[in-house]
């Protein structure tokens, strides 16, 4: 029996910290972001799909990824472009590993990509916009316009995916956010 879960929320809310504590706690953690890297490798599906869409974002036939996160990040049309190629491909494979048992899908755009449809229960990671800021300029180092062009570019409604989630509030330190995790992990019986 498997038991598919899924990780997801405001942008720089602690999902990598939150999915490195369930990885500490044996359980099988699947990364959208690292299988989104994967499917654009050179020769791999997703990036000829993303060449053939976005040939602007290339350079010397290889992916400028900053030219492309320009691209999508600065048109909600783009974004939603790039999202229709590659989402159906990560989604395919992320539950493909997941296997047997309790599994966790890291992936921040899990609603925008219609996952939610085939997990158990999703965690909702949920910040306060200071510290959220604050972080992405400090994370990606971004100026404050460039963080805050990046907060706004989420058009899944922010209430709605609170509505459908467990939702786990990250302002404070790693000792409570471990703490939260344990008591949703208690309550599903999990541990």
């Amino acid at each position: 029996m498997n038991y598919n879960y899924g990780i997801t929320g405001d942008i720089a809310s602690g999902k990598s910290t939150l999915s490195n504590f369930l990885k500490e706690l044996g359980f099988k953690v699947i990364d959208a972001d690292l299988i989104s890297r994967e499917v654009m490798e050179p020769g791999e599906r997703g990036y000829e799909l993303v060449r053939a869409a976005f040939p602007q974002a290339f350079s010397k036939g290889q992916l400028d990824r900053k030219k492309l996160g320009d691209i999508i990040f600065s048109s909600p049309y783009e974004r939603k472009r790039l999202d229709s190629i590659l989402h159906p491909l990560i989604t395919e494979i992320m539950f493909e590993r997941a296997g047997e048992g309790a599994c966790f899908h890291d992936a921040p755009l899990l609603f925008e990509a219609g996952m939610d449809k085939n997990l158990k229960r999703i965690i909702y990671l949920s910040v306060d916009r200071d510290s959220q800021l604050d972080r992405i300029m400090r994370r990606d180092g971004l100026t404050e316009d460039q963080a805050l062009s990046r907060m706004a570019s989420f058009d899944y409604p922010r209430e709605e995916k609170l509505r459908r989630s467990y939702v786990i509030e990250n302002n404070g330190n790693l000792e409570e956010l471990k703490e939260k995790l344990i008591i949703f992990l208690e309550e599903e019986g999990l541990i």
